[in-house]
This record gives structure tokens, sequence and C-alpha cells, in this order.
């Protein structure tokens, strides 16, 4: 078992941390993503409240993923529902 012991001055541990407490945010993001993005691929489209309860994220989860794919070109909104598209835009 490895144990880490910071003293508050310890300014490269902390930023190490943080460094590592960032990448594994990303890490569960993206996984996050592809979990959202399959699920629409598979559905005719989903609202809001049809993504969290079909694949237990909270609300905050699934807006932030929800606006990084949109960003990213890989989802249409139309009016409250959400459809996976390829990356030139067609919807699937």
């Amino acid at each position: 078992m490895i144990k880490t012991v910071l003293t508050d001055g310890d300014t490269s541990s902390n930023n190490s941390l943080l460094s590592l407490q960032t990448l594994l945010t990303e890490n569960n993001n993206l996984e996050i993503e592809g979990q959202v993005y399959q699920y629409l691929q598979q559905s005719t489209g989903a609202r809001v409240s049809e993504i969290e309860i079909a694949l237990g994220l909270n609300r905050v989860q699934t807006t932030n993923v929800l606006r990084s794919l949109l960003k990213q070109g890989y989802l249409k909104q139309q009016d409250n529902r959400f459809l996976a598209v390829q990356k030139e835009g067609e919807l699937i």
C-alpha cells in the first residue's frame, strides 16, 4: 500500500494531486459522453430526463455532457429532444 503525506507548504505534491484529479475528471467525462452518445444512437432521440433515468446520471452531469457533445457536433437538438448525428451534422 502506498501512503502519501502532504504538508500545507508542499505545492509540488498539491499540484500533482490537482493534475491527477483533473485527469480523472476528464476521463470520467469522456466515459459519460460515450455512454450518452451511444444511448442516443440507439434511440430516436431523448429528452434530458430520459437520458438521466436511462443512464443513472444527475442533471448537472447530463447537461454538461449534452453541451459538450452539441459543441463538438455529435448531437442535434430538436425542440426538447437530443439526436445523435454523424460528425458532418447528418442524422444517423
